[in-house]
């Protein structure tokens, strides 16, 4: 919270007939205190007296005091005014984030790739023969996701029903790529994004996910889905 104080430092005589008035202000704020100054005000010593030039300090002290408090409102309104672009403008970037992401993963190439992983699954649904590309777009997914960069309705709308799924498909290669080369880390950022998915309870609007059981039939009827992907349904 900020707090102005004004205060009067001194009432100085000066050669003449008047009297010097000077006016500092003190604001507070968390962490430091600031001082500047005002202004200067020369009021008449002997024409006023010295209860006329107290009470032209007093005029002096209040519209200095509502200029200063203006100036912080001002200050206060712009604040507000940028932290509602940059809000805007970062809920406009992951919008735009995100179609492009779709955008890849419905893409001739990726479908290609979806395709070819869908028909190995199906004859072997242990097999090793797997491409690295579609792990890694699923990988990279669930960084951007975890960073918040990415609106979480249209994942949940898009990633729910795949994401689990190309998770148990390809978890045995994980686990196998993960002892070859000693590294545990491999594709965790996937894994803990199935993990999530799964966990999830209700949709966005409010309705009830009763968990899944993810047996081989049903696996390979996703498979068999995925195997005529781009290729009329």
């Amino acid at each position: 919270m900020l707090v102005l104080v004004l205060l009067p430092l001194s009432l100085s005589r000066s050669k003449g007939r008047t009297a010097r008035w000077q006016f500092w202000s003190l604001v507070f704020y968390p962490g430091s205190v600031a001082s500047f100054k005002l202004g200067k005000r020369r009021a008449p010593y002997r024409t006023l007296g010295l209860e006329g030039a107290l009470m032209t300090d007093d005029s002096t002290l209040f519209y200095s005091a509502v200029a200063a408090w203006g100036t912080w409102a001002t200050v206060l309104c712009a604040l507000v005014v940028v932290w509602a672009q940059n809000r805007f403008a970062k809920r406009l970037t992951c919008l735009q984030l995100f179609v492009q992401i779709a955008a890849q993963y419905d893409s001739a190439d990726m479908q290609a790739v979806r395709r070819r992983m869908a028909d190995r699954l199906l004859s072997d649904l242990s097999t090793l023969d797997v491409e690295d590309s579609l792990l890694m777009f699923f990988e990279n997914l669930a960084i951007l996701s975890r960073k918040h960069l990415l609106d979480k309705e249209l994942m949940w709308n898009r990633f729910v029903f795949d994401v689990p799924r190309y998770w148990c498909l390809l978890r045995h290669y994980v686990e196998y790529s993960r002892e070859k080369f000693g590294d545990m880390t491999m594709y965790e950022e996937f894994e803990q994004l199935s993990l999530v998915f799964s966990r999830q309870l209700r949709s966005p609007l409010g309705t009830r996910i009763v968990p899944t059981n993810f047996t081989d039939e049903l696996l390979r009827e996703f498979l068999q889905y995925e195997s005529r992907i781009g290729m009329g349904r």
